[in-house]
């Protein structure tokens, strides 16, 4: 989501829901989300037109852009925190291991 990519960085200031669209470069900083390999759909759905959602661009910012165009997707899986990694190193061939 939008929120994820603002948590995923390590500027703090990037968690403010109301400074969309993001086009400070500060939220790319330390960013395990940010990628200059292509764009990213949100799962967020713009509200001002069910036809556009939200993207993150190869350059950093986020902005509502139309759902038609081919996007990189990354699949998501939220934990509770009472999940722990018991072991591998997070690698195709040594995907983690986790239990509660």
């Amino acid at each position: 989501s939008v929120a994820d990519f603002g948590y995923a960085s390590s500027n703090s200031g990037c968690t403010d829901s109301t400074i969309l669209p993001i086009t400070n470069n500060a939220c790319m900083s330390d960013n395990w989300m940010f990628t200059t390999s292509f764009l990213q759909w949100t799962i967020t759905p713009y509200s001002g037109n069910s036809f556009y959602v939200w993207n993150v661009y190869t350059g950093g910012i986020v902005y509502n852009y139309s759902a038609n165009y081919a996007s990189g997707v990354r699949p998501v899986l939220y934990l509770k925190s009472s999940i722990k990694i018991t072991g591998g190193t997070g690698t195709s061939s040594d995907p983690y291991k986790l239990s509660s």
